[in-house]
């Protein structure tokens, strides 16, 4: 049984796919051609940070 770096798994939740795909945590990908997924709206119970700075 194999066990997927973190990285594998933090690229599908920053990255929105293209198709099917995501990145997968290879070091030599590039990463400049992939679009970042919205943060989810402030209010939001999934909105984990917070916006104030320092805080």
């Amino acid at each position: 049984m194999c066990h997927e770096f973190p990285e594998f798994w933090a690229y599908r939740l920053y990255f929105e796919p293209k198709g099917w795909r995501t990145p997968d945590g290879d070091p030599e990908e590039d990463l400049s051609g992939w679009n970042v997924r919205p943060a989810p709206p402030k209010g939001s119970r999934f909105r984990t940070v917070s916006d104030r700075p320092g805080a």
